[in-house]
């Protein structure tokens, strides 16, 4: 990086709640970057790829949880599954148990 490219720094204000940016230093930290270097290098991909540089998705429907869901669903069809409770209550439901 030239001296005149270092001296032309920008600053970007953001925000997150405490645990998302300590795990985020913590992370990068023994990755060995710094929060801001892996923000930068956020940034940099994003512009080389022309957008995000992942798919931003819900884990929920990770591959794994949408096979134990399946199969759950098929147990179900095949009379495997007796998905039947009733509590009036906690300890109700603890009680069943």
């Amino acid at each position: 990086m030239t001296t005149a490219a270092m001296c032309n720094k920008a600053v970007v204000k953001s925000t997150t709640d405490e645990e998302t940016k300590r795990e985020a230093t913590e992370l990068y930290g023994r990755l060995g970057m710094s929060l801001s270097t892996a923000i930068n290098v956020f940034l940099r991909q994003s512009i080389a790829v022309g957008g995000m540089p992942f798919t931003p998705c819900d884990p929920f429907y990770s591959a794994p949880n949408m096979a134990a869901l399946a199969e759950g669903l098929e147990q179900e069809a095949r009379g495997e599954v007796a998905a039947s409770c009733t509590a009036d209550g906690f300890e109700d439901l603890m009680a069943s148990l």
